[in-house]
């Protein structure tokens, strides 16, 4: 198995602040998701700035399954005001229709 780390612009904005974060880009590429007010502020980040070696371009963005770690895209994507935890509050999201 391969992963890719997803997350939001706005958490890559301040990613520096979270426990083991260097651990974290180290180990497993990374998808930045656009989000709405935050492109500019994760591109400037200090993650951003650290790791400015290991960025793909968003055309580049289907290599990072293969990509050895420190990988990372910004990939712009169809942006929705809504947030992670209020689409799983909603739980329309959930196909089995169990909550």
């Amino acid at each position: 198995m391969r992963f890719v780390w997803l997350m939001g612009a706005d958490n890559l904005a301040q990613f520096h602040l979270w426990q083991d974060w260097r651990e974290i880009v180290e180990r497993v590429p990374m998808g930045i998701l656009a989000r709405p007010g935050q492109r500019i502020s994760a591109r400037l980040s200090r993650t951003a700035r650290i790791y400015a070696h290991a960025r793909l371009r968003s055309s580049e963005s289907h290599l990072l399954a293969r990509a050895r770690a420190p990988a990372w895209c910004f990939i712009n994507v169809p942006m929705r005001i809504i947030s992670s935890t209020d689409l799983r509050a909603a739980g329309d999201w959930c196909r089995s229709g169990n909550n």
